[in-house]
């Protein structure tokens, strides 16, 4: 059994229903972005923005754990 999200998630892994298969819930995890310092720009401030947004969408409905299908 391991924990991941959508991102890559191998054909071989089945998602489990965390109620139905009585799991605990699963803690928060903290993402760091780091940026150089004095080079922000409309497009690097934009791209944060995008990559900020894909990894909240992706992330947040797979808080479930998974097993080998």
């Amino acid at each position: 059994m391991t924990i991941r999200t959508r991102i890559g998630l191998p054909s071989n892994l089945a998602l489990l229903d965390p109620v139905a298969g009585k799991l605990p819930a699963l803690p928060s995890i903290s993402l760091t972005m780091h940026r150089p310092t004095g080079d922000e720009n409309a497009l690097s401030t934009l791209l944060a923005q995008l990559l900020r947004q894909a990894v909240r969408e992706l992330a947040e409905p797979t808080r479930q754990h998974l097993r080998t299908a």
